[in-house]
């Protein structure tokens, strides 16, 4: 057996929006090494301050280098038939397996991961980090934060990892996952043989097929293991794999359609194990008529209901109308049920009742139709491209000011049009509180494709 020590530094972030640094990989046959590759890697993107002061590597490094298309072959070769290992493998594996699918590669590998190994069979420790475990085995970490000190050092981690579990080690690399009688006594290594190490949605089961818990992860068949393979960390853990009779998944590609299917299912199912959603309870409503219009507040009785924004606390709603009129000048009567300060436009008197003022409440009226128009402006309404569930097609979130409204996907080769989209849409229905989740997901992204909606 053969296992591929890896070690990579990037941009930072997740494999969505940051991209590889410097790769190091050693090759190990069980004893010794044989084999190794490192190399800076050109990211196509600036290295943010931060990360070039912890590691070292800055722009000028890497301007020069290959990129990773360059040297794809290479780590493909010479991690072929072999163990892809390191510590915190989702890590290293994410990013690795990301960059070769934006050049239309499918790559995968048998994973160990050093991190999970250690928490697994050293328990004493307070701490799993790599430089934690590498001072409890006295094991010296030359240029910490650079891809080939850090290889080395999981190296000599790994042998040390060998001699404590080798037949762990070697059960965890063989592809089948065995359930532990005691743990999960109502599952068998037929549970999970579906399952892969794709994005999606991970549904666990009880003995009547109720959904007692559901996750989005970025590799189910992981996740699948620490949940129920991996000796429960709490009591509450404990009685979820005791409970655990049947396990069912969704790949859905796209993180964002995993994310937005997670909060539809939770808030839907409202699953005996996962937290439950906090829904905003107080609403800003807006009532638009031809001569008048009207901004009020209150709780949300009906969530197929539409505030135009939602808030966790009464206050909050108050405080949001007392700032958005008087950033805009508005008059007090287009406001229902809480009290404002008189219009700024006249003093001691409501526009709506007082003849002199006529003008003014026109005025206001046209100030809260441009409010709204610079609160639905600020919002998107189009389609986010995203990656497929696998190479041959594209996701697409639909989102209508700020609001998911459908996702489906399309074969790459089809390039069909915003018009057209629609029409591959296979999931439509209302997702609670999905602006808040878009906004979040579009913060943290950078690398997303918009398609402006079709009128």
């Amino acid at each position: 057996m053969h296992y591929a020590i890896i070690d990579i530094e990037t941009t930072g972030g997740n494999y969505n929006n940051g991209a590889i640094t410097e790769i190091a990989i050693f090759l190990h046959d069980g004893n010794k090494i044989i084999d190794s590759f490192s190399s800076l890697v050109n990211p196509e993107m600036p290295i943010p301050p931060f990360v070039s002061k912890l590691t070292g590597i800055t722009d000028e490094m890497v301007s020069d280098a290959p990129k990773f298309y360059e040297i794809a072959q290479k780590v493909v070769e010479i991690t072929q038939n072999a163990v892809f290992v390191a510590h915190n493998v989702q890590f290293d594996y994410g990013f690795i397996r990301h960059a070769y699918k934006s050049l239309g590669y499918d790559y995968h590998r048998p994973k160990l991961c050093t991190l999970q190994l250690a928490q697994k069979h050293i328990p004493q420790l307070n701490t799993y980090n790599l430089g934690s475990l590498c001072k409890h085995f006295n094991i010296v970490i030359e240029k910490r934060h650079r891809a080939t000190g850090d290889a080395l050092a999981t190296v000599s981690l790994f042998e040390q990892l060998q001699k404590i579990a080798p037949q762990y080690i070697e059960h965890k690399i063989n592809g089948k996952i065995v359930p532990n009688a005691t743990q999960t006594p109502q599952l068998s290594s037929k549970d999970f043989e579906l399952l892969t190490e794709e994005v999606g949605l991970l549904y666990l089961h009880n003995s009547e097929n109720e959904v007692i818990y559901v996750e989005f992860s970025p590799d189910i068949k992981q996740r699948a293991q620490e949940l129920l393979i991996n000796a429960p960390n709490s009591e509450k853990r404990r009685q979820l794999q005791l409970a655990t009779a049947a396990i069912s998944h969704v790949y859905t590609g796209s993180e964002l359609i995993g994310l937005l299917l997670k909060q539809h299912e939770q808030i839907n199912l409202n699953p005996l194990f996962n937290n439950q959603i906090s829904l905003d309870k107080f609403g800003i409503f807006i009532e638009e008529k031809a001569t008048k219009s009207y901004l009020w507040y209150d709780k949300i009785k009906n969530r197929a209901d539409e505030p135009i924004q939602t808030f966790v606390r009464r206050a909050d709603a108050m405080n949001w109308i007392q700032k958005k009129f008087k950033q805009y000048g508005l008059c007090k009567s287009l406001v229902k049920n809480i009290k404002l300060p008189n219009c700024p436009r006249h003093n001691g008197a409501i526009c709506e009742q007082n003849a002199h003022a006529i003008q003014n409440a026109k005025l206001s009226q046209l100030m809260l139709h441009q409010m709204l128009k610079a609160q639905r402006t600020n919002l998107f309404s189009g389609y986010l491209i995203e990656e497929g569930r696998n190479l041959s097609e594209q996701a697409f979130v639909q989102i209508r000011d700020g609001k998911f409204v459908a996702y489906g996907y399309f074969d790459k080769n089809a390039a069909p049009s915003a018009q057209e989209l629609e029409n591959y849409s296979i999931f439509n229905k209302k997702i609670l509180q999905s602006e808040k989740l878009i906004e979040k997901y579009l913060k943290k992204r950078k690398n997303y494709t918009k398609v402006p909606e079709y009128v």
